[in-house]
């Protein structure tokens, strides 16, 4: 593809990546991207870099990938995601840890096809339908069943959790490591998901447990 599809700007702080994912897609745009910034990773490291993009359309593979790039790669200081309908992803010192950050409370149901991104933590007062997808730099928590796609610390905050009243995941993961629902019978009792020794264990929620 040509060069017009991801344009670089510097900002205050930085540097501002738009994409024009009307006329390209993400995997093009993805390669376009680390193809224009891989010769010159030792002047980009340290920066910060604001990338704008569209939630709905990108695939969360690819959007993994750019992040790994930034963070592993190139090492910036900051790498922030925002989305053109006003929802921010920040790859943030300031979220750490299960308690401490913002909460956005969802009072509905997440229906198959809907994604929602959030810095913080994430509380659905209702189901995760199959089909759906939350992704929060902290933890998620589900007042009902769980049967979509969630990623709790999408920056890499390995002490998130998962908690759902039913945790029947298409795709569970925490940080950078993913698994998903096993096969046979489905308990009928609150659990709740977290990282131990570089696994995702699962286990029922224990009143007082969690209390740090």
């Amino acid at each position: 593809m040509g060069s017009n599809g991801v344009k670089i700007k510097g900002i205050k702080d930085g540097l501002e990546i738009i994409f024009d994912d009307d006329k390209y897609s993400y995997e093009e745009l993805a390669i376009e991207l680390i193809d224009k910034m891989k010769n010159n990773i030792r002047f980009f490291r340290e920066s910060s870099i604001r990338l704008i993009i569209d939630f709905e359309k990108i695939d969360n593979d690819i959007l993994n990938d750019i992040k790994k790039f930034f963070t592993n790669d190139i090492k910036v200081k900051n790498f922030t995601l925002e989305d053109k309908h006003n929802y921010s992803i920040e790859n943030s010192t300031y979220f750490n840890g299960i308690e401490e950050g913002k909460t956005k409370f969802i009072y509905k149901t997440i229906r198959s096809g809907q994604k929602i991104f959030f810095n913080g933590n994430v509380v659905v007062i209702g189901d995760i339908n199959s089909g759906a997808e939350i992704v929060s730099t902290g933890n998620i928590v589900v007042l009902g069943e769980l049967k979509g796609r969630v990623h709790a610390g999408f920056n890499g905050n390995n002490e998130s959790i998962i908690a759902a009243f039913r945790l029947y995941p298409e795709i569970l993961q925490i940080g950078d490591v993913v698994t998903t629902s096993p096969e046979g019978d489905k308990p009928r009792y609150p659990e709740v998901a977290k990282l131990k020794n570089g696994c995702i264990e699962v286990e029922p929620y224990s009143i007082n447990k969690y209390v740090y």
